[in-house]
């Protein structure tokens, strides 16, 4: 990981809660349907530990542009990602070194609280030296920004240094960095180090290292000459699980021989040999092998030459009786590059052998070069002897000249290779409760990916298909209603189960550009019966047509009688009706237990029009309507209307929506403003929605006959036709307005173009000034919204407007939202 690296935010900057998208508090209205305010309800608050466990999987993965983003998304999140961004720090990945070193060395400097979350520390330096005093010496030696930088990593585990230049001599490393690496190595928390190519390395610092868990010693030449003042005389603790020497000098390997050999430790598990082509490195190491509290206790040994002409010398695998995995490099740019690895593979020869893994890393520049295709047979032969009758697994690597990292060798020669980092342990992955994968499968709304959660296993299978069938619309799709109605008849026949996941079932003749078909096989359904029988939790139920407008009797009975049975359900709340003429009183009588109602260009029966003349007509009829949309009501249903709720006393009816009235009828004006005096003591939010560019607006002769300035509750949404609208929005605003209760205006816009938006500007700021008004006190947002189905590019041109608007509003505190999916 180089130096680089995310900087840490603004203790003081602040952002959103982690728990909540970054729109939900501009998408702060939901729809006057009742099925989109069911989607709008407030999100899931998931606790901060459960965000923690997934940074923590997230920081396993070799993905830093990820974390990266996670530490900016808000401040909850920075600390738990910039701890995996800089639990492994490599200052080697990127030239130059010093540069990116200094970098980091700032950053710590800056802000300490980094430096404890660094765990591996990789150093090294450039190719190039510097020149100190006439001394030609690597930067690091007298590096002032080493002193200051090591001491702050108070909770480091595991040290690298290596010098790319050439060998370093310890002796001309300053005081003060020999004292900072040295103070490092002593620190209780660090049980790894590695060192890479030092020379006149003090002998009395590697007796000390022993009593680390993993050291690796490339190339390290001691000092024969050095004191004693640098380190410890006294002699720790023999630790060590881990020994890996490469290329080191046959001192330091019988220093730690002599370590070894007066100690009772018994700890070292894992022995790692890299031997140059020529050197007694390998006679050295094997007469460490020998030691009996060696030999009767590793359980795994590498070979791993530096140079492809390193022969094993008197190394023998086979006085190891507790050894069960090998690793091997394979050179295959050389004549004969099985003969080392059979030479050590046929050392085994006892079946009490308990070798179960052989890992074999082939070197190599490019496959044409590959070569002792004869070799695998005499290998496959070896493993075919009763010694290795233990054996479980074989992996093959390869390990190019430019990448140094092991890859699955039949990954490569298949041309499709997938890099596993090796640091992953799949076997320790954390394990979430099922009850949380619920909790985020209930969040997904897109079915797409709901199906692709059913697909991922069996315990999956069950919360999404609750999600996938919760609703069913009939009209989503471009398939005809006829056929998209019996494929889900004879699903829910044939999967009764999935027919209790059902909450809101929307019936429809057909989809909206069907031309072809009509609604006469709806009406006449004989399935319709047993269908409604087959959903028990039903909910919201919506009975559409697009194709026509039926009258209530043609209906066949049975459709008919579906319809009442279904509407005397204690579970049904919510009710929808479209299209349809000649509804009889009986029919709302049934609406008591209703609580969401939608009626869109339904005609009342005149004939039937009054409760009185029904039979089921009950004068203690408590209606618990909430929610009311209109949509081109008539007269006789909003009279109709009146006379159910008119039963409830107090008025419970609190959401009313107005959409595309007749302006021109008077017997509808005097009929809303019926309605609207007799409920103006429950109304909390008021949705109107007139017919495009309205000269007579319906809802401002009503407000103006029957102001409810005083009774009007938190929520008023007009609609705004662009340009020629203004006047009558400024009206209506001051007929609603209420310094008491009047919270929030929602604005939607409607426009061809949103150049309509900005030619309006006069009135723009006569609605800047007149939310600046003392009537206007208690108004919190302003909520400017668009329809759902129109073009993406158009609705973030208008944001963009919009969002330069009402600086006298914004400047009093008045928040200034965007819901651009709106109905």
């Amino acid at each position: 990981m180089s130096a680089d690296l995310v900087k840490p935010h603004d203790s003081q900057q602040s952002t959103p809660s982690p728990a909540l998208p970054h729109n939900m508090h501009t998408n702060a209205v939901s729809s006057p349907s009742h099925h989109l305010s069911l989607a709008g309800t407030s999100m899931m608050a998931l606790p901060q530990d459960v965000f923690n466990l997934v940074i923590d999987e997230l920081g396993r993965l070799p993905d830093v542009k990820t974390l990266r983003a996670c530490s900016m998304t808000c401040s909850s999140f920075r600390c738990p990602s910039q701890s995996h961004i800089f639990r492994r720090v490599d200052l080697g990945r990127r030239t130059p070194r010093k540069k990116y070193f200094h970098r980091f060395a700032s950053l710590i400097s800056k802000t300490p609280r980094i430096g404890t979350y660094v765990r591996d520390l990789r150093i090294e330096d450039d190719w190039g030296r510097d020149v100190v005093n006439g001394v030609v010496i690597t930067w690091i030696a007298h590096s002032e920004h080493l002193v200051q930088l090591l001491p702050m990593l108070t909770r480091l585990m595991s040290l690298t240094l290596k010098f790319n230049s050439g060998f370093a001599p310890w002796n001309l490393f300053t005081k003060d960095v020999r004292t900072a690496i040295i103070n490092t190595l002593r620190s209780p928390g660090v049980v790894s180090v590695s060192l890479s190519h030092i020379e006149a390395f003090p002998p009395a610092i590697v007796s000390s290292l022993v009593r680390l868990k993993h050291l690796q010693l490339s190339a390290i030449k001691l000092d024969k000459t050095s004191s004693q003042d640098e380190a410890s005389n006294v002699r720790p603790e023999f630790l060590l699980k881990s020994l890996d020497f490469a290329s080191t000098s046959s001192t330091t390997v019988r220093l730690l021989h002599e370590i070894i050999s007066f100690s009772s430790a018994t700890t070292l598990r894992n022995l790692s040999l890299a031997p140059p082509e020529q050197d007694d490195l390998g006679p050295c190491v094997w007469s460490l092998m020998q030691l009996p509290n060696v030999a009767q206790h590793l359980t795994h040994f590498e070979w791993m030459p530096v140079h492809i002409h390193a022969r094993i010398g008197p190394i023998d695998i086979s006085i190891l009786p507790n050894l069960r995995s090998v690793r091997i490099l394979v050179s295959l740019r050389q004549d004969m590059p099985f003969a080392q690895l059979l030479r050590l593979l046929n050392q085994p020869t006892s079946r009490a052998n308990k070798i179960q893994t052989i890992a074999m890393i082939f070197d190599l520049t490019d496959l044409p070069q590959f070569r002792g295709a004869s070799g695998w047979v005499m290998l496959e032969n070896t493993l075919m002897k009763l010694a290795y009758g233990r054996l479980k697994e074989m992996s093959l690597f390869m390990r190019a000249c430019h990448n140094n990292r092991p890859t699955y060798l039949s990954e490569v020669l298949s041309g499709n290779p997938q890099v596993y980092p090796r640091h992953i342990n799949f076997s320790n992955m954390v394990e979430f409760p099922y009850e949380i994968f619920y909790l985020i499968i209930e969040e997904v709304e897109d079915k797409l990916t709901l199906k692709s959660c059913a697909l991922v296993c069996r315990s999956f299978v069950e919360p999404s298909q609750k999600n996938i069938f919760r609703v069913i619309d009939l009209g989503d799709r471009c398939i005809t209603g006829e056929v998209y109605y019996r494929r889900f008849y004879r699903l829910i026949s044939t999967h009764p189960h999935i027919a209790n996941y059902v909450r809101d079932f929307r019936l429809v003749d057909s989809y909206v550009w069907d031309r072809k078909s009509d609604w006469q096989w709806l009406v006449k359904e004989p399935t319709l019966p047993l269908t409604f029988q087959l959903l028990p939790r039903l909910q919201a139920f919506s009975l559409i047509f697009t194709t026509g407008e039926p009258a209530w009797n043609s209906f066949a009975s049975h459709v008919q009688a579906a319809i009442f049975k279904l509407l005397t359900r204690r579970t049904i709340s919510s009710l929808s009706l479209r299209r349809i003429h000649g509804v009889p009183a009986s029919l709302l009588v049934h609406f008591t237990r209703i609580k969401h109602l939608e009626l869109y260009e339904v005609e009342m029966d005149p004939l039937k029009a009054s409760f009185k003349d029904d039979p089921s007509y009950q004068r203690d009829l408590r209606p618990e309507l909430r929610s009311l949309t209109l949509k081109s009501p008539s007269s006789s249903v909003v009279k109709a209307i009146f006379e159910l709720l008119s039963f409830s006393c107090p008025s419970t009816l609190e959401n009313l929506s107005i959409i595309s009235a007749n302006e021109k009828d008077e017997v509808l004006r005097n009929d809303l403003w019926t309605l609207i005096e007799w409920m103006g003591s429950s109304i909390s939010r008021l949705w109107w929605r007139p017919r495009t560019h309205p000269k007579f607006p319906a809802l401002a002769s009503v407000l103006d006959r029957s102001p409810i300035s005083d009774r009007l509750g938190r929520t008023a949404q007009f609609a705004l036709f662009a340009i020629s609208f203004f006047a009558q929005l400024l009206f209506l605003l001051g007929r609603v307005a209420s310094k008491r209760n009047f919270e929030q205006l929602v604005i939607e816009c409607v426009f061809l173009n949103p150049l309509e938006l900005a030619v309006a500007k006069d009135g723009w700021s006569a609605l800047d000034a007149m939310l600046m008004k003392e009537e206007f006190s208690g108004l919190r947002s302003v909520i400017f919204s668009a329809q759902c189905k129109s073009a993406s590019m158009l609705k973030t041109s208008a944001m963009a407007f919009l969002r330069e608007q009402l600086p006298l509003a914004r400047g009093r505190g008045i928040t200034v939202g965007f819901d651009m999916n709106g109905p």
